[in-house]
């Protein structure tokens, strides 16, 4: 009946006593054979693809799910870079005009905690002059934009889309440099 058919098909798809079965089955139709070489390609086939494709189906939703949780790192570790920004602004601003002239950002560093938070942003001491001339857009104060612009963009790392900004300005500068010394030179 059915369930010896079917146990005989599940026994051929493993591959127990194969020949066995074939050559018995051949006793009474000659091109058997056929029939259970083809059962075994296309249920191994469809077995393996199975296989393959929950494999495959399982990795890359643990990559995306790997890729939002980087993600999510990422983004709480910007609020916290921006909440201890602000702290350190606020620090520095000791007259409360939303700007920091150079007397504040000079006077920042005499005062240890906020030396601390500078530190904690690979700052140091040293770097002050430069610093403010980097986050100074010409009017001799840092706005709170440009600080946590400025800062945010140093803390990280140099990106293709900075090196290229940079790059042109170089070149801009240098074209503007060989025209001011063909002029005057």
């Amino acid at each position: 009946g059915l369930d010896k058919f079917m146990f005989t098909l599940v026994q051929v798809l493993m591959q127990d006593s194969f020949q066995t079965i074939v050559r018995e089955a051949m006793y009474f139709l000659p091109w058997a054979w056929v029939f259970f070489y083809a059962y075994m390609a296309v249920g191994c086939l469809v077995l393996m693809n199975l296989v393959t494709a929950i494999i495959v189906e399982n990795a890359m939703e643990q990559s995306q799910q790997d890729h939002a949780q980087r993600l999510r790192d990422k983004t709480v570790k910007e609020r916290h870079v921006v909440k201890h920004l602000e702290k350190l602004f606020k620090a520095m601003d000791s007259d409360e005009n939303n700007t920091v002239s150079w007397m504040e950002f000079e006077a920042a560093f005499q005062d240890p905690e906020v030396m601390n938070q500078w530190l904690l942003l690979d700052f140091r001491p040293d770097d002050l002059s430069e610093l403010f001339t980097f986050l100074d857009d010409g009017t001799g104060e840092i706005a709170t934009s440009d600080f946590f612009a400025g800062l945010l963009r140093m803390k990280g790392q140099a990106q293709g889309k900075d090196v290229y900004r940079l790059q042109t300005a170089v070149d801009l500068l240098a074209e503007d440099l060989g025209n001011f010394m063909a002029e005057h030179g």
